[in-house]
């Protein structure tokens, strides 16, 4: 449609038509079989040779001593930012060196098999992204072309580990890639690791992800563990290691983390971007966590540096403001949220229900959280708060609906399974050995609280007797209470 084959015939290209076969590896090997000189230069149809490239791409062909460089495509994003991603497409015509992948196709992987590092050219190429609308088709067709590599190739780790990377966090489905991934990653030669290793602590990272929001904090412990003792440094790895940190509450350990993920090396593609914005937000977390009023407001700043705007940023913007007792800025903030729908995220309803819950009115808490649960991000997280919430004021069968899915979602859910066990007057469930005493204080702290807010005393007892090591933890739980 953009005649890309009149324009390439007017300049006497040779043209070769091939079949299409949803998979842009299989095309771009077709055209290196074709090409019959020294260098090959690999560029999209919406990509243009930016200004002043011409003469590094002749001083380099000419002169270099090198195999294999780098050229930045210089992403033009809709707001105006430009991002650089530096891509091994200038390389001389060697029958090794393939593409692979269906979509995201490199020679990255050809490059390490073959120990050829890839060299900074001066080239650069500017491209402009998709528009919205056709960003979503682009990823609709992306995960229809990974779902048929995989039919052919179930063992394929690239295609695992990017087909999970795009679906949707909470999803059992992506928990379940990242565990195949997993397995076979654990079950490969020492030999073939080096074949992998360009994605390989990227499935270390997203399993112990997996296994995290799952509840599984041993053992996405370990699972992490095990990826940094073979990737001590690389920052998918250490980023996960941070999220842990501050999911159990090691604020500085965090912070610390968190930090080296900020300080590493400035990142190229739009999901190591993603992961900067997230470290930051990360760090003003553990510094709230940690009490360092000041250090979160300078995490804010920074969040706000990368991404003007960011909603998540403004969701803890409300946190810092209630624990630097700012009251007034915090009615003002979350009113200006109310008023502009696009600020009404799902972060934002959730932060605005514990406080109605705070102020004690707790009808507005519940009808703000049931808003949140219409939210992907946020499900989850809004229907543990409503559950407890109706097990407090006794909302029994709305309370037992909400219950089971959380049990649904994680087998490891004691509190809920409890509770749920309790309200319907059941017998209590054998939890021996079904999570470490670190994981109960982790998963029963927000939820307790609760209970005590609308004098469930009764509730809180029946907790003591029931939970394994729950006595081990009153003194914890007693500190909560009195903070709380």
């Amino acid at each position: 449609t953009d005649k890309t084959i009149e324009i390439a015939t007017s300049f006497g290209a040779k043209i070769k038509s091939v079949r299409w076969r949803d998979d842009f590896s299989l095309a771009r090997n077709r055209s290196l079989s074709m090409a019959r000189h020294e260098w090959i230069l690999v560029a999209d149809a919406d990509e243009t040779l930016a200004r002043g490239s011409g003469h590094a791409l002749r001083r380099n062909t000419k002169n270099s001593a090198h195999d294999a460089l780098l050229v930045s495509v210089d992403d033009m994003e809709l707001g105006g930012y430009r991002i650089h991603h530096p891509i091994p497409r200038l390389f001389r015509n060697h029958l090794a060196i393939k593409f692979t992948g269906p979509i995201d196709e490199s020679i990255s992987d050809s490059l390490e098999g073959l120990g050829i590092t890839a060299h900074t050219s001066g080239v650069h190429f500017i491209h402009k992204s998709y528009q919205e609308e056709r960003l979503e088709n682009k990823e609709a067709r992306n995960t229809r072309f990974l779902r048929a590599a995989l039919a052919a190739n179930p063992t394929n780790l690239h295609c695992l580990h990017r087909l999970a990377d795009m679906l949707p966090a909470p999803s059992a489905e992506r928990r379940e890639l990242n565990a195949r991934a997993y397995r076979i990653a654990e079950a490969l030669p020492a030999e073939e690791r080096k074949q992998h290793a360009p994605y390989l602590p990227k499935i270390y990272a997203g399993y112990s992800a997996s296994l995290s929001s799952a509840g599984r904090l041993s053992e996405a412990l370990s699972v992490m563990a095990r990826g940094k003792g073979m990737f001590p440094e690389v920052v998918e790895l250490v980023f996960q290691h941070a999220e842990l940190a501050l999911k159990l509450g090691h604020f500085d350990c965090a912070r610390t983390l968190y930090r080296r993920c900020l300080s590493a090396p400035k990142p190229a593609p739009r999901s190591a971007q993603r992961r900067q914005i997230r470290a930051a937000i990360g760090m003003t977390r553990a510094a709230l966590g940690a009490g360092r009023i000041q250090e979160a407001f300078d995490g804010l700043d920074a969040i706000e540096t990368m991404e003007p705007e960011n909603p998540t940023a403004k969701a803890l913007l409300f946190h810092v403001l209630a624990m630097s007792d700012q009251e007034e800025a915090l009615v003002q903030e979350l009113q200006a949220c109310f008023d502009r729908e696009e600020l009404l995220t799902s972060d934002t309803l959730l932060f605005a229900g514990d406080y109605a819950w705070h102020e004690g009115d707790f009808a507005e808490a519940m009808e703000l959280w049931r808003q949140a649960k219409g939210h992907d991000l946020a499900g989850r997280e809004a229907t543990c708060r409503l559950a407890f919430a109706e097990v407090g004021l006794s909302c029994g069968e709305d309370a037992a609906t909400h219950l089971a899915q959380i049990c649904d979602w994680d087998t490891k859910a004691a509190s809920s399974r409890l509770c749920l066990a309790m309200i319907t007057r059941q017998e209590p469930p054998n939890l021996d050995g079904a999570l470490d005493s670190e994981h109960l204080l982790h998963e029963l702290v927000p939820w307790l609280p609760m209970l005590a807010d609308v004098g469930r005393h009764d509730l809180l007892e029946e907790f003591s007797k029931e939970a394994p090591g729950y006595t081990e933890l009153v003194p914890h739980i007693d500190e909560i209470l009195l903070g709380w």
